[in-house]
């Protein structure tokens, strides 16, 4: 081997254990939070995975989410079933809190998303605590928050599209730290939160 060669393959060398150097740095410094475990609830297997978790909360549920609807003409709907467990968990004494979408440049869903907390409301004897975004604000997200450990994020709305048609992805993360950082966010919006939408 000449000595161009050995050069060259030195140089190379030095060239991966750099970028292996860097790499292993950048992965370091993220700041990870630890996490007991995840579980993934895409497409069809949300409704049936959080419901399960619904059904085992023992103090609160913490909702943020763009889009809830109610079908009236079809009261068996797959809506229906997560907002049955919603309903025996406040019969239990689970304290749940929804922050609902109200934006002025989306007034369908607005009213959906109105029509739905009047719903829920009187059919829990207005034992969940219905609160609306500012209307100037989207709050596109789609939280659910159980018991200070378990956060559920992803794509999902509670629209029959949604859970019975769409390609949507979700995890349930099971982590107090995780859980810590989604309610400081929750807690920051539910402050700036209305108890009657804001309709601009």
């Amino acid at each position: 081997m000449t000595t161009d060669k050995k050069y060259c393959i030195r140089e190379d060398m030095k060239k991966v254990i750099l970028f292996f150097v860097i790499t292993f740095v950048s992965l370091t410094s993220i700041n990870a939070l630890p996490c007991d475990s995840i579980i993934p609830m895409n497409n069809r297997e949300y409704t049936p995975k959080l419901i399960n978790l619904i059904n085992e909360a023992k103090d609160s549920i913490n909702v943020l989410i763009f889009t809830a609807r109610i079908y009236k003409k079809y009261s068996n709907s797959i809506n229906d079933k997560i907002y049955d467990a919603l309903l025996k968990a406040m019969d239990r004494g689970v304290k749940v809190t929804m922050i609902l979408d109200v934006s002025s440049w989306n007034m369908s869903n607005t009213r959906k998303n109105i029509e739905f907390a009047k719903w829920i409301e009187e059919k829990s004897n207005n034992k969940i605590n219905i609160l609306y975004d500012p209307g100037m604000i989207t709050s596109h997200n789609k939280i659910i928050l159980i018991d200070n450990y378990i956060s559920i994020v992803g794509s999902m709305n509670w629209s029959y599209y949604a859970l019975e048609l769409n390609r949507e992805a979700s995890v349930a993360v099971f982590s107090k730290s995780v859980y810590s950082d989604f309610e400081r966010y929750f807690s920051e919006i539910r402050k700036r939160s209305l108890k009657e939408p804001e309709l601009l």
